[in-house]
């Protein structure tokens, strides 16, 4: 390591050497030197893009990916509960089926009671997954129909564009939960929890003057 003083060329010294020469003249009292160690630093100039442009650009991407995200789950959700009734219908029919075979084999004589027993819990069985599909559904309308009142109010920015911007190929899903029905207090509900992420990502990557 240099030591000493450089006779004007303190800009030769590598960031290491300028530490470790910095650290030893402080620790011997030599102030002078520490002065010029530090003011023959060499500047550098830095430059970013425009802090109220980045933040705004980042928070909105967040908020947006994790909404389109909801839908995403919201929809496969869905996808299954539509598998489950259609397996349902087939499988209770197959045991209406079974039960009256049983039942005449057991009587030797056709028991509609039986048949109507199976087929009326195999109605129950569809209302409770036709029910829990609609709330599904009201739900991702809620949360579309949040996002794009967030988009004009908040972003000033088309929803449907917003939603091609954050992913394409779940634009569609969005407009598709869009149109359909939502309890407008929910909306409202959503929409200021939304307003409320964007305040709190706009003020945690704004970084202070």
């Amino acid at each position: 390591m240099r030591t000493g003083n450089f006779d004007g060329n303190y800009h030769l010294l590598t960031p290491t050497e300028r530490f470790r020469l910095t650290v030893a003249a402080d620790a011997r009292g030599d102030m002078d030197e520490v002065r010029r160690l530090c003011s023959t630093c060499p500047r550098v100039t830095l430059s970013r893009r425009e802090p109220a442009f980045t933040s705004r650009l980042e928070a909105a991407r967040a908020i947006g990916t994790a909404v389109l995200a909801q839908l995403s789950e919201i929809s496969n959700r869905i996808a299954e509960l539509d598998a489950m009734s259609d397996f349902g219908k087939v499988m209770f029919r197959v045991a209406a089926d079974e039960a009256d075979y049983e039942a005449f084999r057991v009587d030797d004589a056709v028991q509609p009671k039986v048949r109507r027993v199976v087929l009326r819990a195999g109605g129950r069985f569809r209302k409770s997954v036709r029910l829990r599909r609609e709330a599904l559904r009201t739900e991702g309308a809620t949360l579309s129909q949040a996002l794009a009142s967030f988009c004009k109010t908040r972003l000033e920015v088309d929803p449907s564009e917003f939603a091609a911007f954050i992913e394409p190929d779940l634009q569609e899903l969005f407009e598709s939960f869009s149109t359909q029905s939502a309890d407008a207090t929910a909306v409202e509900l959503a929409e200021r929890y939304l307003a409320e992420e964007w305040r709190r990502l706009t003020a945690y990557l704004s970084p202070a003057d």
